[in-house]
């Protein structure tokens, strides 16, 4: 949950509050729609988008990341480059020409 809050931007502070209304939402929803299973998709629909976004801009950061890697190895060789990040480099470039 505590992933979920911190992706969503919620302050440590705050997190009771979002987990209440978590709970206000879900008990909304039954309220006014009382034979219908829940639909999380509709219920959170907002936070949903925003768990999204924040997944494909860390997915983003890393694919930069590898990238800057990558062509630091190639281009300017490993030196360059802390250990960590030259095998990384280098295990990329084994999959990229396998």
């Amino acid at each position: 949950m505590r992933d979920v809050e911190a992706r969503l931007g919620i302050e440590t502070l705050e997190a009771d509050d979002f987990r209440a209304g978590v709970m206000h939402r879900i008990g909304a929803w039954r309220m006014d729609n009382p034979d219908s299973p829940l639909d999380f998709g509709v219920i959170f629909h907002d936070r949903i988008a925003r768990l999204n976004d924040s997944f494909y801009a860390e997915k983003r950061r890393v694919a930069h990341q590898i990238r800057q890697e990558l062509l630091t190895l190639l281009v300017e060789g490993p030196d360059r480059l802390e250990a960590e990040a030259v095998a990384r480099a280098e295990a990329t470039l084994a999959v990229l020409t396998d």
